[in-house]
């Protein structure tokens, strides 16, 4: 879910060059390709069943029939979705032949073990990445207390 979020803001932050239609339709397929074996469309679909989770909870009266048909319906659609929004962004940056040449790595046993290692390392270190940076955060105010830029007002 974070590195969904990560990419979010990285589209939001990017103002693409082109469309979502002049990208090709074999770069597009490359690119879903490409967040199957990297295990991202799995983000992508736990994302649509945290969101329906949430409003389930919201909503309890709400049939479970209409739920299910909600969520079978999005998950379908959030791949392709998702594939057509980021795919001018990634055209910016990465050709299709660069495309191919990261797909040969995540077909390969190599790059098979990093796309499944990846979500476990995520989650064993956004702790440790947490609390690195509270302490650079702790570390910039301290030099800027130090060197007298600002006040501390923690005495």
């Amino acid at each position: 879910m974070n590195f969904l979020f990560f990419l979010s803001f990285l589209f939001l932050q990017t103002t693409p060059k082109s469309s979502p239609e002049e990208v090709s339709i074999e770069y597009k397929a490359q690119l879903k390709e490409l967040f199957i074996a990297t295990n991202l469309a799995n983000s992508f679909q736990s994302s649509v069943l945290e969101t329906i989770s949430i409003y389930k909870k919201q909503y309890p009266k709400v049939p479970a029939s209409f739920w299910e048909s909600l969520q079978k319906d999005l998950t379908a659609k959030s791949l392709d979705d998702l594939t057509n929004l980021f795919a001018p962004v990634y055209i910016q940056h990465l050709t299709a032949q660069d495309l191919q040449q990261v797909l040969g790595f995540y077909h390969s046993p190599a790059g098979k073990k990093y796309a499944n290692s990846t979500p476990k390392i995520m989650k064993e270190t956004i702790l440790i990445g947490q609390n690195w940076a509270m302490e650079l955060q702790n570390l910039v105010l301290k030099k800027l207390i130090d060197k007298g830029h600002v006040k501390d007002d923690f005495k």
